[in-house]
C-alpha cells in the first residue's frame, strides 16, 4: 500500500510531465491516422477512354545506399545516396484496384440505381472497390435518388 501512495505522490508532483506526455501521444495517434486513409473512390477524377488506364509514370527520388567491400580478409561499409527510379501505374493513380478495374469502369455504362449495382456483384464489373460506392454513385449521379428503386 505504501508503494501505490508513494507512486500516486510522484506522479502528482509531475503533472506537466504526463500532461506534456498525453498530448503528444494524441499528437502522434492523429498524424498517424491522417497519413495512412486512403484517398477515396470519389476523390480521382477517372478515366474516360481505354488508354488513361494503360501506361505508367516514373518518379526519381534519393535513397541512402549501403555497400559492403572486402580487402584481405577485412571488410568494411560505406553508404552514398543513389537516385531510384519507382514507377506508378496510371490505373493505380486512379483509384482503381488493377487494370482490368479500370477498363470495366471505361467501357460499362454507369449504374443509375441502386439495382444496378446490387445484381451479382455488379459493383465490380462495374468498377468500383466496393457495393457501398456503387450505391452512392447512382445515388450522386444516377436518375431520381436510386432511380426509384430503394
Amino acid at each position: 500500500m505504501a508503494s501505490i501512495q508513494s507512486f500516486l505522490g510522484k506522479v502528482g508532483s509531475n503533472k506537466i510531465v504526463i500532461s506534456f506526455v498525453a498530448i503528444l501521444m494524441v499528437a502522434i495517434i492523429a498524424t498517424t491516422n491522417a497519413v495512412s486513409a486512403a484517398p477515396d473512390y470519389f476523390d480521382v477524377a477517372k478515366p474516360s477512354s481505354t488508354s488513361q488506364c494503360y501506361g505508367s509514370t516514373t518518379t526519381y527520388h534519393w535513397a541512402w545506399k549501403w555497400e559492403r567491400h572486402q580487402w584481405r580478409h577485412h571488410s568494411y561499409w560505406t553508404g552514398h545516396w543513389e537516385r531510384v527510379a519507382e514507377q506508378t501505374a496510371n490505373w493505380e493513380k486512379l483509384g482503381f484496384s488493377d487494370r482490368d478495374q479500370c477498363l470495366r469502369y471505361v467501357s460499362t455504362a454507369a449504374p443509375q440505381t441502386k439495382g444496378d449495382c446490387t445484381q451479382r456483384r455488379a459493383w465490380y464489373r462495374l468498377g468500383f472497390n466496393n457495393e457501398r460506392q456503387c450505391i452512392r454513385y447512382a445515388r450522386t449521379h444516377g436518375g431520381n435518388g436510386y432511380g426509384g428503386n430503394s
